[in-house]
This record gives C-alpha cells, structure tokens and sequence, in this order.
C-alpha cells in the first residue's frame, strides 16, 4: 500500500507539473506581442521590442507605424526590418534616440532594415557600431530603399574582408527612383585592403536619388580607391543629379531631373566624386559651425 501511495503521489506531482507548464505555455503563447501600441503607434524601449517590432513587419504588417522610446543595443545575428517580399512602408520615429549595431554576416545584405518602401519613412534615428563582413552590400539604415531617410546620423565602421566590388554605403546600399535622403549625417569607416566600389552616403543609386544637406565624413576610410568607381555621395552619379536651386525654376522642365541633389558635403573625395554634387570641406571646419551652418540655410 506504501508502494502505491509513494506512486500515486509521484503522478499527481508530475500532472501537476504539466498542468502549470500548460497554463504557463498559454500565457506565453497570449502575450506573445507584449510590444505596446499608443496612438497607432508601436513603442520600442528595448532590443526584445524591436525584435517584436521586425516580426510583426515581417510577417505582413508592412505599414505599423514605430517610436523610439530608448538607445538600445542590436546584436548579431539578428533580422533586418522588411523583406525582398514585404517592403516596410511604415514611419519609424527614432525620436533621436540611437541603436546600437554589432552586426557579422557572410551573407549578401546587411543594415537594419532589408527594404524600405515607397511610403516608407526612416527619420531622426541614430545608428552607431559596427559591421563585420566578408560579402557586399553593407549599410547602416538600409540595405535598399525607394523611401525617405530624413534627419538620420550615421557613424559606423564596416569592417570588410571582401575582395573587389562591395558598393558598401553608409545610408544605403543601393536606393530606387523616388528615394530622398535629407538631413543627414553620414559618419563612415570603410576598412578593407581588398574592398572597392563603395559610396560614402549611398553604395549605389540604382534609379532617381534626391540627396539634400547631407554631410558625409569619411576621412577615415582605408579600402582600395584606385581604380575611381567609389564616390563619396553615391556611386552611379547619373542618378543623383546635382540641381542649382537658385536657376531651378527658370530651367525648363527638360533641364530638370527626376531626382535633384544639392547643398552636399564631403571630408574626403573618393574617386569620380568630383561630379559636381558635393563641396570638400576640412574636418577642422566641423567644429566652428560654418557647415552646420550650410547645411541649415533653406530651413
């Protein structure tokens, strides 16, 4: 009877057991989007949110809208924002806040968002860190966008093993017709012998970029420019016409291009810069607020 007892009170414990990793699981299972929403708006305060956040854009919630409440840390491995499949059309506020990135791959692609949309609005984000890759394409803010990235500050170092064509940027790697960069910082380090063909704002505009008071420092760079396909604003220059806004509207519309750039900076030249879309300027100069100033004189 002892023996009995002894067995039958092993069971219950064990379906008791069962019973509290059920009703544990549910619960689970219930507040598996704790990602909080206020106004429409999904509020990311850490880096559990923002994977929270990626998930739910990913799975077809293109269009959620995101406010950054907290500098938080995104770590390697981890999932860019959009798919080739599901661009992200949504606005995603960084409020001024930062995320900080570690990011190693092999892989083709890497920034915090795979795509940006066309509706899609990237604004007031820093990202800050660093990437380590042995393949191309490598960005902060997006690996591709026909979006607008405004008021974003970028200061990442890529550190690339790769041998030969990267077209590595600091905003994007490669944008398309529609695209608007504006506001923005653009702080890269390129480090690689082997690695060519990068873009110190853009990697390469693939259709019409605006690009608009953008300042790019990149004085600290160490990758093979010799043979001239890098450019320190974007590479395919073609595509990121430089437009004098004081003769704009006396050009007739043939003059005028689909995409118009202008009232751009640059610490360093990289190969065929020296397209007319950019002005050199000396680090030095950063810090007494001439170009600050510059770059606020239609605002």
């Amino acid at each position: 009877i002892s023996f009995l007892l002894t067995n039958l009170h092993i069971a219950m414990r064990k379906n008791l057991l069962n019973l509290c990793l059920t009703a544990l699981m549910c619960v689970v299972s219930t507040t598996a989007w704790a990602l909080s929403e206020v106004n429409g708006v999904y509020q990311i305060g850490t880096a559990e949110d923002l994977e929270e956040f990626t998930a739910l854009v990913n799975e077809g919630s293109r269009f959620a809208n995101a406010l950054l409440t907290a500098d938080i840390v995104k770590s390697s491995p981890s999932t860019m924002i959009g798919t080739d499949a599901i661009e992200y059309e949504g606005i995603f506020d960084g409020a001024g806040h930062s995320i900080t990135i570690d990011l190693k791959t092999e892989s083709r692609g890497v920034a915090l968002f795979r795509w940006v949309g066309r509706k899609g609005i990237v604004k007031d984000l820093k990202v800050q860190g660093e990437i380590t890759t042995s393949s191309d394409w490598a960005a902060a803010i997006a690996v591709e966008t026909r979006g607008i990235v405004r008021g974003c500050y970028v200061d990442v170092k890529i550190n690339s093993t790769r041998n030969g064509d990267a077209t590595d940027g600091a905003i994007a790697f490669r944008t398309s017709t529609g695209t608007i960069v504006e506001d923005c910082l653009a702080k890269l380090n390129i480090q690689g012998a082997s690695t060519q063909n990068c873009g110190g704002v853009v990697g390469w505009a693939n259709g019409k970029t605006s690009i608009v008071n953008c300042l790019a420092i990149n004085s600290d760079s160490n990758f093979d420019i010799s043979n001239g396909a890098s450019n320190s604003l974007a590479r395919n220059p073609g595509n990121v016409k430089f437009v004098n806004v004081e003769s704009y509207n006396a050009d007739n519309y043939a003059n005028r291009p689909d995409g118009g750039s202008y009232n751009n900076y640059v610490t360093d030249l990289w190969g065929a810069a020296a397209h007319g879309t950019v002005t050199q300027v000396n680090v030095e100069d950063l810090a007494d607020g001439r170009i600050c100033y510059q770059l606020n004189n239609d605002q």
